[in-house]
C-alpha cells in the first residue's frame, strides 16, 4: 500500500517509505523517510552515523482536492566515524531541492497555472499554499519571452522565422510605431505595409486630448487662484468650489473626443446638480464650445477624417485621392496641432492608404469581406489590462509582459534548468517590516 501511495504522489526514490499518514481538520499529512540503510562517506569510505533526525514540512500539489496535502519530512543527518575526516552529508531527496518547501512538481504546476490569465497571483499562492512572492518568482524562473520590441531584440527573432514563411506574408498590419514599417523591407521581402485605421484615429484624438488637457489645467490654476484670494480676503479656510468652465470641460470632454455620430443628441434631458437644471447633451455641448470657440474648430476637423475613414472603405484609389485632400486642409488650417497631424498623415500616407483595401477573412467556417485590420492584436490588447485590473496592478513589468505572452502561445516552452534565484529577484536593499504569515 505504501510503495503504491509513493508511486501516485510521483516520487521516483526506491528506498522510501510511508511513517504515519492522517488526517487533521482540510489537511492529510503523510510522513516520509528514507529506509535505514549502511552509509559510507563519499571522502574516506569510512562508515557513517546517523546523528538524529530533522523532519521538514514541504507542500505537495498532488490530491489536493478539497483537503491540502503536506508532507513530512524525516530527513537523517550523517557524520564520517573517521576522526581525521568527519565529513556530514543530509538524506537527500530527488523530488525536493535543499532548503526548498515545494516539491519540484509544484514549481510546474505553478508555471502551468500562469497560463490562466485571469488567475492572480496570489489565488496561484493560495491553490499551491505558497506566498505570491514564491509564486512569481517561480515563475520568472522558468519563463523568459521575448524582452522588447527594439531592433537589437526583434532582428534574431524575425530573422529565425524561415524565408520562405517569411515570403508568404501579404500584409503587415502595425500602429503608429515607425520602426515597424521597416520590418517589411527588411523581413517580409513580399509584404506590404499597412497602418490600422483606428491607431490614426487614436493619433488625432491624442493631440485633441493634449489641447483639452491644457484647457482644463487653465481653468484649474483660475479656480486656485479665486480660491487663495478668497481665502485670504475672509481670512478663514474656505470650502474648494471648481468653476462651471473646469467642471464641463472635465466632464464632458467625451464629447470632444467621442465620434460625432456616435453622441446621441436626441436623448432626454438630465437633471445635472452642478448646473442645477435639466440640461441634454446638445446644450452642454454648445456650452463648451462657448468657453472656447477654437473646440468647435478642432473637433470638426477631426471629423473630417472620421468621416473619411468610414466613406472609403474599399475604395483604395479614392482614398488615395481624397487622403491627399485632406492633408491640403490640415496644412492650409489655423491650428498648430493639424499641421502636426498633416505631417503624419504624409509620412505615413502608403501605409494609411492601404488600410483601405477590403481583403477575405476566414474564422469559424464562415468567410467574410473586411477592411485589412490589426484588430486580433487589438484584442490581445484587452487581456492585458483584464490583468492588470484582477491583479490590482503591477510593479515588475518584465513580470506582467513575460506572463501575458506565455498564456498567449499554445506551445509555450518554459526552461529545462530554471534560472538561480540571484537572477530573477530583484532587492530594493529596503529592509522588510513586521508581518504576519498566518493573518487571521
Amino acid at each position: 500500500m505504501s510503495n503504491d501511495i509513493i508511486k501516485f504522489l510521483g516520487f521516483e526514490d526506491s528506498n522510501i517509505e510511508i511513517i504515519d499518514s492522517i488526517y487533521r481538520s482540510n489537511q492529510r499529512i503523510i510522513t516520509l523517510q528514507k529506509r535505514l540503510i549502511k552509509h559510507y562517506c563519499p571522502v574516506c569510505s569510512h562508515i557513517m552515523h546517523s546523528k538524529g533526525i530533522y523532519t521538514r514540512t514541504i507542500n505537495h500539489p498532488i490530491m489536493q482536492d478539497g483537503r491540502q496535502l503536506k508532507i513530512k519530512l524525516n530527513q537523517r543527518r550523517w557524520k564520517c566515524t573517521n576522526p581525521i575526516c568527519g565529513f556530514t552529508q543530509n538524506d537527500e531527496f530527488s523530488f525536493i531541492e535543499p532548503y526548498r518547501r515545494n516539491t519540484s512538481v509544484t514549481d510546474l504546476m505553478i508555471v502551468t497555472a500562469f497560463k490562466d490569465p485571469q488567475m492572480t497571483a496570489t489565488q496561484i499562492a493560495e491553490t499551491y499554499g505558497v506566498s505570491d512572492t514564491h509564486a512569481i518568482t517561480t515563475f520568472s524562473r522558468y519563463v523568459d519571452m521575448l524582452p522588447s520590441r527594439r531592433q537589437e531584440i526583434t532582428e534574431p527573432y524575425f530573422a529565425n522565422i524561415p524565408i520562405k514563411q517569411r515570403t508568404k506574408v501579404k500584409y503587415l498590419v502595425t500602429d503608429m510605431y515607425r520602426p515597424y514599417h521597416s520590418f517589411v523591407d527588411v523581413y517580409f521581402p513580399n509584404a506590404i505595409s499597412v497602418i490600422d485605421s483606428f491607431h490614426v484615429v487614436k493619433m488625432i484624438n491624442h493631440h485633441l486630448h493634449k489641447y483639452l488637457l491644457k484647457l482644463i489645467r487653465k481653468y484649474r490654476d483660475i479656480d486656485e487662484l479665486r480660491h487663495y484670494e478668497l481665502e485670504q480676503r475672509l481670512g478663514r479656510k474656505v470650502e474648494f468650489t471648481s468653476s462651471r468652465e473646469y467642471y464641463l470641460l472635465k466632464k464632458f470632454e467625451w464629447i470632444i473626443l467621442k465620434n460625432n455620430d456616435d453622441i446621441r443628441y436626441s436623448s432626454e434631458a438630465k437633471y445635472n446638480r452642478k448646473l442645477r437644471r435639466y440640461i441634454t447633451i446638445g446644450e452642454i455641448e454648445s456650452m463648451i464650445f462657448d468657453i472656447d470657440p477654437d473646440l468647435k474648430h478642432l473637433r470638426d476637423l477631426k471629423e473630417k477624417y472620421i468621416r473619411f475613414n468610414k466613406q472609403y472603405g474599399g475604395k483604395y484609389k479614392e482614398a488615395k485621392e481624397k487622403l491627399t485632400d485632406l492633408i491640403a486642409d490640415y496644412d492650409n488650417c489655423p491650428y498648430d496641432m493639424f499641421h502636426t497631424i498633416a505631417d503624419s498623415l504624409r509620412y505615413h500616407f502608403d501605409a494609411i492608404a492601404n488600410s483601405f483595401i477590403m481583403v477575405e477573412r476566414h474564422c469559424h467556417g464562415d468567410t467574410y469581406i473586411k477592411r485589412l485590420s490589426n484588430g486580433p492584436a487589438e484584442a490581445l490588447n484587452r487581456i492585458v489590462k483584464d490583468m492588470k485590473r484582477n491583479g490590482r496592478g503591477y510593479k515588475n513589468f518584465d513580470h506582467l509582459r513575460n506572463r501575458f505572452l506565455y498564456s498567449q502561445r499554445v506551445n509555450a516552452a518554459i526552461l529545462g534548468t530554471p534560472k538561480p534565484l540571484k537572477e530573477v529577484l530583484f532587492k530594493t536593499g529596503v529592509s522588510r517590516g513586521p508581518y504576519s504569515k498566518n493573518p487571521r
